[in-house]
C-alpha cells in the first residue's frame, strides 16, 4: 500500500525488468480517475480488479485525469483501504 500514484506504483512495481514481481492487482495506491478518450468512459484499475476486469494492454490507451477515486490510501484513509481493498481472509503477510 502506498500514498503514490497507484498507476505509477505498478508501472515499475509489476514490469519484470525491476525484479519485484508484484502482481498488478496486489497494488494498492491513490487511485485517479482513467478515462477512454475516444468514448469518454470513466473506470479506475481499482474498480476494474474488483469486477475481475482488469486488463493491463487495455489501460495502456487510457488517460490519468486529476480526479481521485476514494477510499484515499493516506492518513486516516489508509485504514479505510486497507477494510476496502484487503480480502478480509487473505491477509498480508
Amino acid at each position: 500500500m502506498t500514498a503514490a500514484s497507484e498507476e505509477l506504483v505498478r508501472m515499475v512495481a509489476s514490469d519484470p525488468q525491476y525484479g519485484y514481481n508484484v502482481k498488478p492487482q496486489n497494488v494498492i495506491g491513490v487511485t485517479l480517475l482513467l478515462k477512454d478518450p475516444k468514448s469518454g468512459e470513466l473506470t479506475t484499475a481499482r474498480k476494474q480488479i474488483t469486477a475481475g476486469k482488469y486488463d493491463e494492454k487495455a489501460n495502456l490507451g487510457l488517460e490519468l485525469t486529476p480526479y481521485l477515486w476514494t477510499p484515499a490510501t493516506w492518513m486516516a484513509g489508509k485504514q479505510a483501504a486497507i477494510l476496502t481493498y484487503i480480502d478480509e481472509w487473505k491477509k498480508p503477510v
